[in-house]
């Protein structure tokens, strides 16, 4: 659906390689990653935006990877959010912990990671939701599953790299830290790509 990898290294714009998506960068600044380059979020007024007729659909069944580093959390950080019509978001919590919330309008399902993830390392993580059944890996490792039959995510909407929506949260919630890719896909991979991811992220 849309793979947004940062490979640029510069300008004020970046391009899911999968479909052309063009991201607006506001106040970010190009690093270098052991896969190749990646945006510094500064956790006040860093985010990317895509624009209103690009739109990222996700459905019963689909997988979204983050490759991300970051530090000294002390109140929530938002990866990425997908607010409406349903929200989709990804963020690290005041513990430092991963969590990613699935909710449809009615129901919901949280999934957070069992460690901490704000210790200035490289970390994959990735969600897979097919069908009743959500759950999480954090470094190729399960940390948590969800089943809620009730949950029909139908969600397309713009996608904010960095935060969740600035309207209602101003000024707070930006993520501090990196971002080296966010892979939105339509199916639902296998422990073995995301041990494989998690390598990658690493370097080694």
């Amino acid at each position: 659906m849309a793979v947004f990898g940062f490979d640029e290294g510069s300008g004020n714009q970046t391009w899911d390689s999968r479909n052309g998506i063009a991201g607006d960068i506001q106040n970010g600044s190009w690093t270098r990653t052991h896969r190749s380059n990646g945006i510094g979020f500064n956790g006040t007024d860093t985010y990317i935006t895509t624009n209103s007729n690009s739109k990222i659909v996700l459905r019963d069944t689909f997988t979204i990877d983050i490759v991300f580093k970051c530090s000294d959390i002390t109140e929530r950080r938002f990866l990425f959010g997908m607010r409406q019509p349903q929200d989709v978001s990804a963020e690290i919590t005041e513990t430092g912990k991963f969590r990613v919330i699935l909710h449809d309008g009615i129901e919901s399902t949280h999934l957070i990671s069992l460690d901490p993830v704000d210790d200035n390392s490289w970390h994959a993580v990735s969600i897979v939701h097919q069908m009743k059944l959500s759950s999480l890996y954090l470094d190729g490792v399960k940390q948590k599953d969800s089943v809620n039959a009730n949950l029909a995510i139908s969600n397309s909407t713009n996608l904010l790299i960095g935060h969740l929506n600035l309207a209602e949260f101003p000024g707070r919630f930006f993520y501090k830290g990196e971002i080296d890719l966010l892979r939105f896909s339509k199916v639902a991979r296998s422990e073995v790509e995301f041990k494989q991811l998690s390598v990658l992220a690493k370097g080694k």
